[in-house]
Parts: structure tokens; C-alpha cells; sequence
């Protein structure tokens, strides 16, 4: 689906933080290949992509849903992904997080011991990602030569 260039910098420019960001993203989302590295994603793309299924998970259904749904393989990438957006605190508690998940999955603490932790770093977590639509519209804006390449050719 190609994309109007005019549109496109309304969206980036002209647009409040949650539209812009979910409508730019929906664009890309229809060429996302998982047999691709980065899903066949711009680096750009693939962060905020990282970051949309990380706040998703962790709001709908707090760290134990991330963990559950995502498991340990991408978190890494997700933190310096946030940290790259300038969402530091976010990336801390997620790697908190994802340290006592790990103790959890190799057997040093109980299921229980897990879930309390995770409820802490939940509450701290919601109260960081009211932010995360204006920041990665920040990271958007400084790298749209790298957006939506293909949709904008």
C-alpha cells in the first residue's frame, strides 16, 4: 500500500502522539514477515514495533502477560529499544522484571515469589507508559528518512 507524502508528514507532525504512532504502524504491520530478521522491519520501525508489543502486553496484562506471551528471547532487544527512545526508567523495571522472571523459569524462586515482584514492577511500569505514545513519535519524527520506505516510494 503506497502512501501519500504529504500524509505522511501530517501524521508525523500534525497529528496527536497515539493516532500518529498507530497509524504509522499499521502501515508497516502489513509487510511484517517473521521469517525475516527484524521482521523485515527498518531499524526504526523494528524498536517502536518492539516497544507497541511491550507496552501492549505489559498494560493489558502486566509483566506476567508480557513474560507468558513473549518469554525472555526478546527482551534485550525491547530494552535497548526503550532506552534508545529515551524511556530508560522502562527499560530498568523491564529488566528487573525480566531477571526475576528468569529466577522463576531456572527454579532459584517460588511461582508465588515471581507474581509479587512482577505485581510491584506492574504498578511502578503503568505509571512510566502513560508517555511512551509522545516519546516514540519523538523517535519517529528523528528518523523518518527511515520510515516507510517501500509504502512511500
Amino acid at each position: 500500500m503506497k502512501i501519500n507524502e504529504n500524509y505522511f508528514q501530517r501524521l508525523l507532525y500534525d497529528t496527536d502522539a497515539i493516532e500518529a504512532v498507530a497509524t504509522l504502524s499499521g502501515f508497516w504491520s502489513g509487510r511484517l514477515d517473521s521469517g525475516l530478521k527484524k521482521l523485515g522491519l527498518s531499524d526504526p520501525e523494528w524498536k517502536v514495533q518492539l516497544i507497541l508489543i511491550y507496552s501492549g502486553e505489559v498494560l493489558n496484562g502486566g509483566f506476567t502477560q508480557y513474560f507468558l506471551n513473549r518469554g525472555l528471547e526478546t527482551l534485550f532487544d525491547t530494552c535497548s529499544a526503550l532506552k534508545e527512545v529515551e524511556l530508560s526508567e522502562c527499560a530498568d523495571l523491564a529488566e528487573k522484571a525480566g531477571n526475576k522472571f528468569a529466577k522463576f523459569e531456572s527454579g532459584k524462586i517460588t511461582e508465588e515469589e515471581c507474581a509479587l515482584s512482577l505485581q510491584k514492577y506492574d504498578v511502578l511500569a503503568f505509571r512510566r507508559l502513560s508517555v511512551v505514545d509522545e516519546a516514540l513519535l519523538r523517535f519517529l519524527r528523528k528518523n523518518e528518512e527511515l520510515l516507510l520506505v517501500p509504502e512511500r516510494a
